[in-house]
């Protein structure tokens, strides 16, 4: 073998080794950069904004998110930075493609996900306690604050949810009336909060009026509850009487199709008082109502 092929043949070994190199540290490099890139579950974060909406945050830019529920994907977002908000079921009455029960989002990055984060929407109502309207300065159109209620209404689970009524039913306590027939002393039926009715927003945590999120208590009205209308046909004026204690169930229906039930009771006190005006949508009440306990 000549010199000069001998040291072509090296020539040409060193090239072919250097470009394996080459490519090797590319394939490592690349490697590299996608386990810099993949996100541990703790590095995303969520929270519910102003709108009742669910916030996710992390620290990658992101080309969209694969939403899943029960399995299946629900929805495609579209990201682009490094955070997003998925539409969860709203006063608005705009259809959201989440439900309450567990959610996977998959962060995506071209077509690698670089990220999974698993969350549970669960919206819990509670009813822990009422004033009387008067404490709180609502003023209930027709009716005394006295007579008035402002319930809180606290989220105790996860996420948001929007109240569509409240059902008042099953008071437990009745006192006669003069024609031999009963009456609890207090309204009964569904306050709609999406029509005219009694029922109205005092205090709201986002949206329009009737958003409860886990952020802060929201407070409703119900106006006129503890009161009772003898000149509707088949009722009579209530026979004289100092206290009762009542009991009753209070239960808030929401945009999830969920109920959430309270059982509140009531001491109503003070004697029975009559309305001295004219035209008005009540002719009785319990003088005092004071809040007992709530279940």
């Amino acid at each position: 073998m000549n010199r000069r092929h001998y040291l072509g043949l090296v020539s040409s070994g060193a090239l072919t080794i250097t470009g394996g190199c080459l490519s090797a540290s590319r394939r490592i490099g690349d490697e590299l950069r996608k386990d810099q890139e993949k996100l541990e579950e703790s590095d995303i974060n969520h929270s519910i904004d102003g709108s009742g909406n669910l916030k996710i945050d992390y620290p990658t830019p992101t080309t969209h998110a694969d939403i899943f529920q029960n399995g299946e994907k629900v929805t495609t977002i579209q990201t682009e930075l490094t955070s997003f908000e998925i539409p969860l079921p709203s006063c608005s009455g705009e259809k959201s493609q989440v439900e309450p029960g567990d959610i996977t989002i998959k962060l995506v990055n071209e077509k690698n996900t670089i990220g999974e984060y698993s969350w549970e929407y669960d919206p819990q109502l509670e009813v822990p306690t009422f004033e009387i309207s008067s404490v709180n300065t609502y003023d209930p159109l027709g009716y005394p604050q006295e007579s008035t209620p402002v319930f809180t209404v606290n989220h105790i689970g996860e996420g948001a949810t929007c109240i569509e009524s409240v059902q008042i039913s099953n008071p437990q306590t009745e006192i006669d009336t003069a024609d031999g027939e009963k009456t609890p002393v207090m309204r009964t039926g569904t306050f709609d909060a999406t029509e005219k009715s009694d029922l109205n927003p005092y205090e709201a945590t986002f949206g329009t009026d009737w958003g409860v999120s886990s952020n802060s208590p929201s407070k409703v009205a119900i106006d006129g509850l503890f009161t009772y209308d003898a000149t509707k046909e088949g009722n009579s004026p209530p026979v004289e009487t100092n206290e009762i204690e009542q009991t009753f169930d209070m239960t808030i229906n929401t945009v999830t199709g969920r109920q959430h039930t309270t059982e509140v009771q009531v001491l109503m006190t003070n004697g029975i008082v009559e309305s001295d005006v004219e035209v008005h949508p009540w002719t009785h009440r319990f003088s005092t109502v004071r809040l007992l306990n709530t279940t």
